[in-house]
C-alpha cells in the first residue's frame, strides 16, 4: 500500500472517531494540551492542587477587601488567578531551565498585570468611597485586665423599641446670681473657720 493511500485511510478513520465517550475520558482528553500551563486562560485548565491554591487566595482577598459589587469581585478573581499563575511559574523556573527566558518574561507580564488590576480596584474605591464601606461596624471594648470583650456598642442600624432607649440627660439650669452669691459666701466662711487658729488660755 502506498504512502498516499495509507494517509488517506488514516484521515478517513480519524473523521469517523467521536472521541472519548465516558466522563473520565472526556476530562483527560480536555487536558491533552496542558503541559506547562504557560498560556492557560482559565483556572479549570490547571491541576486540582493549583485550583485549591487559587480558591484559598481568592477567599483571602474577599475577606480583606470585602467586595461591594460584582465588578470588584471580578477584579479580585483576576488578582487571585494572576497570583496562582505567578507562584506556579516561579516553581517551574527552577525545573525547566530551557524555558527560563520565556518564564521570566511571563513573570514580568504577570507582575505588571497584577499591579494594573490592583490599581484599578483602588481607584474604583477612591472614586466611589461608599462602595468600600462595610455594611455593619461592631465595636468591642476590650477589658485591659482580662483581654476579653467587655461590651458591644449598640448597633445604630437596628430599630430601637420603647423602653430600651437610655434615659436622656436633663439639661442643667444655669445658676442664678442669688444662689451663686450664697454659695460663695458659704465657701468663704468655711475657709475662714478652717484657717483661724485657736490659742489656748
Amino acid at each position: 500500500m502506498s504512502e498516499h493511500n495509507r494517509s488517506e485511510r488514516a484521515r478517513r478513520n480519524g473523521a469517523k472517531s467521536k472521541g472519548p465517550t465516558s466522563s473520565t475520558g472526556k476530562r483527560w482528553s480536555s487536558k491533552n494540551s496542558f503541559k506547562t500551563g504557560l498560556y492557560a486562560k482559565t483556572i479549570e485548565a490547571f491541576p486540582q492542587e493549583l485550583q485549591d491554591h487559587y480558591n484559598r487566595i481568592h477567599k483571602a482577598y474577599r475577606t480583606d477587601y470585602r467586595p461591594s459589587d460584582s465588578i470588584e469581585d471580578d477584579l479580585l478573581a483576576q488578582m487571585a488567578f494572576n497570583r496562582t499563575r505567578y507562584f506556579y511559574y516561579l516553581s517551574l523556573l527552577g525545573e525547566n531551565l530551557e524555558n527560563g527566558e520565556t518564564l521570566e518574561k511571563l513573570l514580568g507580564q504577570l507582575e505588571r498585570s497584577y499591579i494594573r488590576t490592583l490599581n484599578s480596584l483602588e481607584s474604583r474605591r477612591r472614586q466611589h468611597p461608599q462602595l468600600g464601606k462595610p455594611d455593619k461596624l461592631i465595636i468591642q471594648w476590650i477589658d485591659p485586665r482580662t483581654g476579653k470583650p467587655w461590651r458591644t456598642e449598640p448597633d445604630e442600624l437596628t430599630p430601637k423599641t420603647e423602653g430600651t432607649n437610655p434615659a436622656t440627660p436633663t439639661k442643667q439650669e444655669p445658676e442664678s446670681r442669688q444662689v451663686r452669691r450664697r454659695r460663695e459666701r458659704l465657701e468663704r466662711r468655711r475657709l475662714n473657720t478652717s484657717t483661724q487658729v485657736k490659742i489656748p488660755v
